[in-house]
């Protein structure tokens, strides 16, 4: 008959009482999150936006985008592809208080003044539509730009 191996009974029981210890302050962690956290729309995913773009010349256009959004609690960081009239990508950061996003958007490639703006939008059924508007800097026009700007999740069946 082997020795008895008062080791492996040691990190038995040291299992044990972690996990004793740790429960308690994992569910008050997850409390505490859920109770900072429960206003919060669901917005993350796949969304496709359309709204009016001024082309270079001034000529205002229908564009559309598709937006892919990460959540991490009340930020939100998101990268917006325009598909129409023309190509062109943009980073938006913003932060959700209540049922709105507020956001900055300046452009993915370039790093000046033209296409740096602010949008702000209302959540519609808990993420799954976004409505407000979006303003930006226009410098080859040298003046400032706004239109009406929505969101609408494509990939529906992840906000539940």
């Amino acid at each position: 008959m082997p020795p008895f191996d008062w080791t492996s009974v040691g990190y038995d029981l040291l299992k044990v009482i972690a996990g004793v210890l740790l429960l308690p302050a994992k569910n008050l962690a997850v409390a505490a999150w859920n109770r900072l956290m429960h206003d919060l729309p669901h917005i993350h995913g796949k969304y496709q936006s359309d709204y009016r773009f001024r082309l270079k010349g001034g000529e205002e256009v229908d564009a559309k985008e598709t937006i892919r959004v990460t959540k991490i609690g009340r930020w939100v960081w998101a990268t917006a592809e325009m598909t129409q009239p023309i190509t062109k990508k943009w980073k938006i950061k913003g932060e959700i208080r209540g049922s709105y996003l507020f956001a900055t958007v300046e452009s993915a490639t370039r790093k000046t003044l033209s296409g740096k703006g602010f949008i702000l939008l209302k959540s519609l059924e808990n993420g799954s539509e976004l409505e407000g508007h979006m303003t930006w800097v226009d410098s080859k026009l040298q003046t400032i730009y706004s239109t009406p700007y929505a969101w609408k999740r494509l990939d529906k069946e992840e906000q539940d």
